[in-house]
């Protein structure tokens, strides 16, 4: 696992962590494969004491409604931001009919 101070963007969203983890809402984590999207979700989680839903663009509708009625402050990891297209067709009428709001945080790619 990467240590999180070594993750892409840290400086910018490592210091607001704390209060990251105690907002009310669900978190959605997104970025490109490989810039530790899984790891903060599972970090972001593990600190809220709330489950982790990797992988969160490749489920149907009816799922994602499903996991978020019974995890309301729940994590999810995706390589897709909440408002991809691909997503959209697929599970926004749930999303985001059940929460007008939500916190995303996108990873920023590895700089070589």
């Amino acid at each position: 696992m990467i240590p999180l101070e070594h993750m892409p963007g840290y400086a910018r969203w490592g210091t607001g962590l704390d209060a990251l983890v105690e907002r009310a809402e669900p978190i959605w984590v997104f970025g490109a494969l490989g810039s530790g999207v899984s790891t903060l979700a599972r970090i972001l989680a593990e600190r809220r004491q709330v489950a982790c839903f990797d992988d969160a663009e490749r489920v149907d509708s009816s799922e994602l409604s499903r996991w978020l009625g019974k995890n309301p402050r729940g994590i999810f990891a995706s390589h897709l931001s909440p408002e991809a297209e691909m997503f959209l067709r697929r599970a926004a009428d749930a999303w985001l009919s059940a929460w007008k709001a939500w916190t995303r945080i996108q990873m920023p790619s590895w700089s070589v």
